[in-house]
């Protein structure tokens, strides 16, 4: 376990794209809830409430600007946020782009949950693991306050550690390339063919949408980022 020391002099949990990976899919092991083939969509709110043990509020009167919010207090459950307007156009309407919007926020969250509550479950007087230093200006408190931009770019490392860790939790990996490589092969293309700018990536991410439950732009970005599709930087190279 390592700490980066940021420029405000306050240390964050430093943690690779692969540790992320493995600890979602550890968590959703240990609740019993790591999806299959035949339902392939995470039930968040069983993995948030009954797994790790959060209150999770989807009816919060947040911000315009705030899609949810993550309350994180020593000795204390976690307290899960989501902007009702988020919950309310998902349940009223169902459009795929809602409920995708709602469940990427849970994941979001959940995962904030998950990646960073070791940093207020240690006693002041206990040692960090494997020789790692405390973060500094801990004061027992911490708010994760997720704004609209965040899931997609944060300037806080555990905004984006929270983004990796959604769409891992959404979209677990191994069960996400059990799903889209067949899809590959109906198609008649190869991993890495395709560019995320290709119609053809977008037809495959829709189509992976509807099977997890996600938003279509979660979906294109787990195709890249699990190395099915090209980024654009790399259209005309030759990556077979």
């Amino acid at each position: 376990m390592k700490w980066n020391r940021r420029t405000d002099g306050s240390e964050t949990l430093f943690l690779k794209d692969e540790e992320i990976e493995r600890i979602m899919e550890d968590e959703l092991e240990k609740a019993g809830l790591f999806p299959a083939v035949e339902e392939p969509v995470v039930d968040l709110e069983a993995f948030i409430e009954k797994h790790l043990g959060a209150k999770l509020d989807q009816h919060a009167d947040l911000e315009a600007n705030l899609l949810g919010e993550t309350e994180l207090r020593r000795g204390e459950r976690a307290l899960v946020k989501i902007n009702r307007d988020l919950t309310g156009l998902a349940d009223d309407f169902g459009r795929l782009g809602d409920v995708g919007r709602l469940r990427s926020t849970l994941a979001h969250e959940g995962s904030h949950v998950v990646l960073h509550r070791v940093e207020f479950e240690l006693g002041q007087d206990q040692g960090y693991l494997f020789g790692a230093t405390r973060p500094a200006g801990e004061n027992g408190v911490r708010m994760f306050r997720c704004l609209k931009r965040d899931l997609s770019a944060g300037g806080d490392p555990r905004e984006w550690q929270a983004n990796k860790g959604m769409a891992a939790l959404l979209m677990p990996r191994r069960l996400f390339r059990g799903v889209a490589l067949p899809m590959f092969e109906a198609s008649g293309v190869r991993p890495l063919q395709l560019d995320r700018t290709d119609r053809k990536a977008y037809e495959l991410a829709c189509r992976i949408a509807e099977i997890f439950r996600t938003s279509r732009q979660a979906a294109l970005i787990r195709l890249e980022t699990l190395r099915l599709v090209a980024r654009a930087d790399e259209v005309g190279l030759d990556l077979a």
